[in-house]
């Protein structure tokens, strides 16, 4: 299982994210450490909203720390990582979400069962679908988006030199 996550086509490296859990992040050296993170609910209004965290760091240690609002917490995510990386990607603007699907692998392990994610995505001319799996629900919709961005990137011609970390 990938706790740190690097975007290694893009040269963007996935420092740590927030939203309703436990993030992991990774540390210049390698190492990764678990820090606490919650979700920020508002219920103000007649609709409950719920806000992500992203930090993301370029090949040059360029870091953008960013939050976002959404419907819910993997909307949040999803917005709260593709404001950090438009920046240095901007091609990602074309892209949006089209369709997203969980699906529980084992029923019998109840709310302990591992999903599966999910998620179609297009530019206005391709379309694709991307799968993330996890005992997290939220890790395993990240790991969907993160293929999804990727995916695109590699569409478009982007290259990067980016480093892959397992950490255990």
């Amino acid at each position: 299982m990938r706790k740190g996550i690097v975007m290694g086509l893009a040269s963007i490296m996935l420092m740590s994210y927030g939203c309703s859990m436990t993030s992991i992040e990774t540390k210049p050296d390698g190492s990764c450490k678990g820090t606490a993170s919650g979700l920020f609910m508002d219920v103000t209004g007649d609709v409950m909203t719920s806000e992500a965290s992203v930090r993301v760091v370029d090949s040059d240690g360029t870091l953008e720390h960013t939050a976002a609002d959404g419907n819910g917490p993997v909307n949040a995510l999803d917005r709260a990582l593709r404001k950090a990386l438009e920046r240095f990607y901007p091609v990602l603007k074309e892209v949006r979400l089209i369709d997203y699907k969980v699906r529980v692998i084992d029923g019998k392990e109840a709310t302990a069962a591992k999903v599966r994610v999910l998620i179609t995505s297009t530019d206005g001319a391709h379309t694709w679908t991307t799968i993330g799996v996890s005992g997290n629900i939220i890790e395993a919709s990240l790991m969907a988006l993160i293929d999804s961005i990727e995916y695109k990137l590699m569409r478009s011609g982007v290259n990067g030199n980016g480093v892959s970390l397992n950490c255990q």
